[in-house]
């Protein structure tokens, strides 16, 4: 969705500045409107994204609703972040929804799900550290499976904490710390340790620096206008 918003802030982006061209305003009053509007929307965003899906149809804790809506938000505005910035530093919109979505392809790619930290060489592995979703899926997962109870299996005094009982799929754990350091033996990226205060530092940081370069470039791009006194 967001690659839209690319085309949709390149265009916006024209009028911008020609009405700041015209002397109506300045870009900074047009980026302090749209901050404060594009906040409250990514919420509405996310609500109806993850609501019905995750706890009507996936069945996830609902106890974790505010965690998962702040986090699944935070994300959001990130990529949003990021695509305002592709449509202001390309004139052409067509090359920063290209732009966008190789950001995307390589956030996904290097989210640790299907590559290991450890095969990742330098400047690649930089991708871990710049992009969010890696943090984000982190947050998400934790946030949902820390203190919760799966069926399939009991506690038990085994070196696991656990023994499955008789059941038609393969279990991972009774608790969600249990599931998680099961999960985390084929993807490093879970564990039981509870990595949320770093992992949504890491999101809103992420959006925050995005951000001021959406700000930079947006003020730069407008500099080379005059605003007409009256």
């Amino acid at each position: 969705m967001a690659a839209m918003s690319v085309y949709a802030h390149n265009i916006e982006f024209q009028i911008i500045r020609q009405e700041v061209r015209n002397g109506m305003y300045n870009p900074l009053s047009y980026l302090v409107a749209n901050s404060m509007v594009q906040i409250p929307m990514i919420m509405l965003l996310s609500c109806c994204a993850m609501g019905l899906p995750a706890y009507v149809g996936a069945n996830l804790d609902g106890r974790q609703f505010h965690k998962l809506m702040g986090i699944y938000s935070a994300t959001l505005w990130t990529f949003e972040a990021s695509a305002q910035l592709m449509g202001v530093l390309c004139t052409n919109a067509l090359l920063g929804m290209l732009g966008y979505i190789f950001y995307w392809i390589f956030s996904y790619l290097y989210a640790g799900l299907f590559l290991p930290e450890q095969a990742i060489p330098w400047p690649l592995k930089a991708m871990l550290y710049i992009t969010p979703l890696r943090w984000s899926i982190s947050a998400l997962v934790k946030a949902d499976f820390h203190g919760s109870v799966f069926e399939g299996a009991v506690l038990s005094n085994s070196t696991a904490g656990y023994t499955c009982v008789e059941q038609l799929g393969p279990c991972y754990g009774r608790t969600g710390e249990q599931v998680l350091d099961s999960v985390g033996k084929v993807f490093p990226l879970f564990g039981s340790a509870d990595t949320n205060a770093r992992d949504v530092p890491m999101i809103v940081g992420l959006g925050f620096a995005t951000k001021l370069l959406y700000f930079a470039a947006v003020i730069y791009r407008s500099k080379a206008v005059k605003i007409r006194t009256p």
